[in-house]
């Protein structure tokens, strides 16, 4: 009896060892990995809604607030609308290329996506609901990739003047004219 003891108490030891350092050696691996390439986990963040101050149909960015140079990252345009049903958004976005490239877009599941205007420094895109499917509440419009080219701290910006048809817009269900009441920007600082 004392024998088994022994033997299970040599086993369970050594497996508590195995376990342990492969814990430890795999933690290690994993925050080594993570220190070289920050923000390259694959997995989407969690985005948090947040609605300018007392706007109620929005529009907004959201992201890494900071990124290493030559490090490839995702922006989130993100609409606000205040539980009304939307048929149509227009987003106009301004950014330095120096600081930034473009590299791709992809739709979010709110609306169908056209990208119909690129510029160095300029996006355009439009985003329309179909007759029976307009969208209320808060969602994700696109997701937009970057590369970082330049160190320093730059912005990505919704073009947005109120009532104006030139630039970003809210139109809601059966209404022709401009909803959008507010944007929220996103800064980022390349290391």
């Amino acid at each position: 009896m004392v024998d088994e003891r022994l033997h299970f108490s040599a086993n369970f030891f050594l497996l508590s060892l195995v376990t342990l350092s492969f814990a430890f050696f795999s933690s290690e691996l994993i925050n080594t990995y993570a220190l070289k390439n920050t923000y390259t986990y694959q997995e989407k963040p969690a985005i948090f809604f947040q609605t300018p101050a007392g706007k109620s149909n929005s529009l907004s960015l959201f992201g890494p607030d900071a990124v290493k140079l030559g490090e490839s990252f995702e922006v989130f345009p993100l609409l606000n609308s205040a539980n009304k049903s939307v048929q149509a958004v227009d987003l106009v976005l301004e950014y330095d290329p120096s600081f930034i490239s473009f590299k791709t877009s992809t739709a979010g599941n709110l609306f169908g996506e056209t990208l119909s205007a690129t510029a160095s420094g300029s996006l355009r895109f439009s985003f329309l609901a179909d007759d029976n499917h307009s969208f209320s509440g808060q969602g994700q419009l696109s997701t937009l990739a970057f590369t970082a080219k330049k160190t320093g701290k730059t912005q990505l910006k919704i073009l947005f003047t109120a009532d104006s048809s030139q630039d970003s817009n809210i139109i809601l269900a059966g209404e022709t004219k401009d909803s959008l009441d507010g944007v929220d920007n996103l800064e980022i600082n390349i290391l």
